[in-house]
């Protein structure tokens, strides 16, 4: 008897709601509410939607969301919780997941649900998958096919390049991988698949 196939779910490719993602779209304003849609794009095209309606006037705190899986039409809302920061400067807002209770930045929509990282049975990142020859050209050649994704982070608004006169570690980051990418020409990447 043959065994049964397992397909696992690739995190990367769920669409999630994420904290700092909606901080900075101005959802998680204090004494505000807001309503607005979030479209996650695959290729450059738009495969899922939600609208979203937040309250952060009185306490709990909560999220409305509303989107479709398949035919059906579902709303459910979502507690947040507002925690001190471990420096003792300011407030961090986490999600507190719907069905484990669980508190978290990023609820994935997987299975027309929006839960915790956890309730993800079989759940593998992208980089799990590969193999050891796959993983070997992405560190080589990762770089010249972010270019342009590293290239945009470089010139980010709120990005600090310069700390109390040092290079900040993240700035160090994508600067190397910026002069990596230039550095690969395409006579080395046509060698890598000739040997």
């Amino acid at each position: 008897m043959s065994k049964i196939s397992q397909f696992p779910t690739i995190v990367d490719s769920i669409p999630y709601l994420s904290i700092t993602k909606l901080k900075s779209m101005g959802y998680l304003k204090h004494e505000s509410g807001q309503s607005g849609i979030i479209t996650w794009y695959s290729n450059g095209k738009p495969f899922s939607s939600v609208s979203i309606i937040s309250n952060l006037l009185e306490s709990p705190f909560y999220l409305v969301v509303s989107y479709n899986y398949g035919n059906i039409a579902k709303s459910v809302r979502i507690t947040l919780v507002s925690k001190l920061s471990n420096l003792g400067k300011g407030a961090y807002f986490y999600f507190v997941c719907p069905h484990s209770k669980k508190l978290c930045r990023k609820l994935y929509l997987c299975r027309g649900e929006f839960s915790h990282r956890e309730r993800i049975k079989n759940g593998i990142y992208r980089i799990q998958r590969m193999s050891k020859k796959e993983r070997l050209y992405e560190s080589k050649f990762g770089a010249f096919f972010d270019y342009e994704k590293y290239h945009k982070q470089a010139f980010q608004k709120y990005l600090k390049p310069s700390y109390n006169g040092k290079i900040t570690k993240r700035y160090a980051k994508i600067i190397d991988r910026l002069n990596q990418a230039e550095q690969i020409s395409i006579i080395d990447w046509e060698k890598s698949f000739c040997k």
